[in-house]
């Protein structure tokens, strides 16, 4: 097992569901978990954002490579924020979504920290099981980092916004702790080093509207 799981693979541990997936009725959980991917191509240089698109620049690294499949989507041709939340949630057959789940989920299960099943007859559908120690070691180092006095890095704050916005927190935290970790990511985020969360949560916060647009649309 690699020393530290990537923000999007430490994500979709948390969120993922009893049935092995990421739940259907819960925009916000897939759209957090497409934000992580994308700010981890941001972090490592793998893409960038220039003009309001983001563009892909380099192919990543084997110790990310779970994350290949959006950044073959991004090659494609430079894509706004919108674009991508659409085209990743807002779609009949899923499919890229599916493509980027499957290969998370994989790492995880290379990894160590997840099982895995299949079902389906004439189209396979893949299912991934968090190890309970695993996603404990995840939750521990969040209550480590965010509710106790000291240095807080920048994967901990991002995880902890995007397991609030997708609703998560309760799953694992009281409501008193919940409270808490809002309160620092909001200080976090208000400050000079909350760059990296600010610029997470914006792009959250586009997605979650560009689908709801989307949706409107559609009724």
């Amino acid at each position: 097992m690699r020393k530290e799981l990537g923000i999007t693979q430490q994500y979709l541990l948390c969120a993922l569901n009893k049935n092995g997936k990421l739940s259907a009725w819960s925009v916000e959980q897939q759209i957090c978990f497409i934000a992580g991917a994308l700010l981890e191509l941001l972090k490592e240089g793998c893409c960038e954002e220039e003009n309001r698109k983001i563009t892909a620049k380099r192919v990543p690294e084997e110790d990310i490579d779970y994350l290949h499949p959006l950044y073959v989507y991004l090659q494609d041709k430079p894509r706004k924020i919108n674009a991508i939340a659409s085209d990743y949630t807002f779609t009949f057959t899923a499919k890229r979504m599916k493509e980027l789940l499957d290969s998370v989920g994989t790492s995880l299960v290379r990894e160590g920290c997840a099982g895995e099943e299949s079902s389906g007859v004439f189209v396979e559908s893949r299912h991934f099981y968090p190890k309970p120690e695993y996603v404990d070691k995840v939750i521990q180092q969040l209550r480590a980092e965010l509710l106790e006095e000291g240095t807080m890095s920048e994967e901990m704050i991002v995880l902890a916004a995007l397991l609030d916005t997708g609703g998560l927190l309760k799953k694992y935290f009281s409501k008193y702790e919940a409270d808490q970790l809002k309160k620092r990511i909001k200080e976090v985020r208000k400050s000079e080093e909350g760059a990296m969360i600010k610029s997470m949560m914006d792009y959250v916060e586009s997605m979650i509207i560009a689908v709801s647009i989307a949706g409107s649309a559609a009724k």
